[in-house]
């Protein structure tokens, strides 16, 4: 194909006239992995992976659920053997998925990050790895002391713009 062909030899001149020693890659498109992959040379690779590894087999959730939800008690039971396979079927071809873009991420890299020690037995479990000295974690660096003066002088709104997870620790925010 041209345009593979074009972006192969773009990224490997890129490389080459930048000299690129590492490539950090932060993405979940696998089309782009491949492409890091095969023009790469003899740069080191690392993948990072800044959320649950876990996550896409975890987040199963459709239009159906809420129809199946709005829908009364009988239409619910008659209906529950085809929702059930669905599920299982979601659930298998996510698991699959999930299974060999980490299994390609990990053995075509020299290092994979994971953004918590805990993802470690996620990451080992889902690709089915029995060596891990590829995986590390490396958290979110920010942490702030527990006052800050200036904002306590000041009156003002306060605007938070992401997910209501622990790891975004709104906590402290709340505190401020």
């Amino acid at each position: 194909d041209e345009c593979c062909s074009d972006n192969h030899d773009f990224m490997s001149k890129l490389f080459a006239d930048k000299e690129i020693d590492v490539i950090v890659y932060q993405s979940e498109s696998t089309k782009l992995f491949e492409l890091l992959v095969a023009t790469k040379g003899e740069r080191k690779l690392i993948s990072v992976i800044h959320t649950d590894p876990a996550l896409n087999i975890k987040n199963i959730t459709d239009t159906w659920d809420k129809w199946r939800m709005e829908e009364g008690f009988l239409k619910f039971t008659i209906s529950y053997p085809y929702w059930w396979l669905r599920k299982m079927y979601q659930y298998y071809t996510r698991y699959k998925f999930t299974r060999e873009k980490l299994q390609k991420w990990y053995y075509n890299s020299d290092a994979v990050v994971l953004l918590s020690e805990g993802f470690i037995p996620v990451y080992q479990k889902l690709a089915k790895l029995t060596d891990t000295r590829k995986l590390h974690a490396i958290s979110n660096p920010i942490n702030y002391p527990e006052k800050i003066s200036a904002i306590e002088e000041k009156n003002h709104t306060i605007l938070f713009v992401g997910r209501l997870t622990y790891q975004k620790r709104l906590d402290r925010l709340l505190r401020v």
